[in-house]
C-alpha cells in the first residue's frame, strides 16, 4: 500500500495512515542536486518500516548511473521507469538495462498509461504501473488486462480534483484487488494550482481525502494476495476468493443481483 511523490515531510504521517511504500521522484527529494539527499531519503523510510520506489528519470545514462550509484548498498523497494505516457519507450529501454545492471535484484516498475503498448512494456520492466482515472468498472477492466502481462500495481488518484467519497474509492480499491493487483498506491497531490510542493499534500485542503484513505488502506492490509476469480452470472459482478473468504463487486453506479443477493450502487460485499 503506497504514496505517490512522498516528501520527507510527509513520510511519518503517510506511514500513519497505514502506508508502506513510498514513491519519489529523485527531483522532488533532491531540489539542490544533492545526490546524499537520495541516500538520506531511503534510510529515513527504512526507520519508519517503509520501502521505497526510486523514480527513474528520462536523463541520459550517465545522469541515471550517477543516480542508482547515490543509493549504494541500500535496500529499494523497486525503481520506477517513466516517460511512457509521451509516447516514447527509448528512456524506458534505458532505464531498464541501467538499472537490471547495477540492481540486478530491484525489480523495475514501468508506468503504463497507454495500454495499448502492454506488451512491449513488458519487456522493459517486471512490474506495470497502472493510473485509472474514474470511478464505474475502469479499476477492475484495466487491471485485468494489465495483469495478462505479469504483476500489476495500480495508482488511484484522491484529491480535490478527483475527490471520491469513501463507498466510491472502496469500491475502485476493490476492483484492482478481485482484478488482481498486488500493489495499490494513492495519487494524492495537486500540483496544478500551487507551486510550493510542500503544500502539495491533501491533510490541507482536504482533511475528508486523507481519512477515508486511512480507513481503505486499514481494510487492505487485512486482503491477501493471490485470489482465485469465482465465475459470476452477471458480467456486472466481479468476485474472488481464498480460503473461505470470498468478496463481490459492483462494477456499476445501479443495482445489482448475482444470485439471490442484491446489490448496491458501487458495492464492495464479504463472504
Amino acid at each position: 500500500i503506497g504514496m505517490y511523490s512522498v516528501l520527507p515531510m510527509d513520510m511519518r504521517k503517510a506511514v500513519g495512515i497505514g502506508v508502506n511504500a513510498f514513491q519519489s521522484d529523485y527531483c522532488v527529494i533532491n531540489q539542490d542536486q544533492n545526490w546524499k539527499a537520495i541516500g538520506k531519503y531511503l534510510d529515513t523510510a527504512k526507520k519508519l518500516g517503509a520501502g521505497t520506489v526510486m523514480v527513474m528519470g528520462t536523463q541520459s545514462s550517465k545522469g541515471n548511473i550517477q543516480f542508482a550509484d547515490s543509493i549504494g548498498e541500500r535496500s529499494l523497494m523497486a525503481f520506477y521507469s517513466t516517460d511512457e505516457a509521451q509516447g516514447d519507450l527509448e528512456g524506458l529501454e534505458r532505464n531498464f538495462w541501467t538499472c537490471t545492471s547495477l540492481y540486478p535484484s530491484v525489480p523495475v516498475i514501468a508506468n503504463a498509461n497507454n495500454f495499448s503498448r502492454l506488451e512491449e512494456l513488458a519487456e522493459m520492466s517486471h512490474i506495470r504501473w497502472i493510473n485509472v482515472y474514474g470511478s464505474g468498472r475502469q479499476v477492475y477492466d484495466q487491471t485485468i488486462r494489465a495483469s495478462k502481462y505479469g504483476p500489476v500495481w495500480v495508482s488511484l488518484p484522491q484529491y480535490p480534483a478527483y475527490e471520491y467519497d469513501f463507498d466510491t474509492l472502496q469500491n475502485m480499491a476493490a476492483q484492482a484487488v478481485v482484478g488482481g493487483a498486488s500493489g495499490v498506491f494513492w495519487f494524492c497531490l495537486d500540483d496544478r494550482k500551487k507551486q510550493d510542493q510542500s503544500r502539495w499534500y491533501i491533510p490541507r485542503d482536504c482533511p475528508k481525502c486523507w481519512e477515508n484513505i486511512a480507513r481503505i488502506n486499514k481494510w487492505l492490509k487485512d486482503m491477501p494476495l493471490d485470489w482465485s476469480l469465482i465465475p459470476t452470472v452477471n458480467p456486472n459482478i466481479a468476485a474472488c476468493r481464498k480460503g473461505g473468504r470470498s468478496i463481490y463487486v459492483n462494477l456499476t453506479d445501479k443495482v445489482q443481483m448475482e444470485g439471490d443477493v442484491q446489490f448496491g450502487s458501487l458495492d464492495v460485499r464479504e463472504f
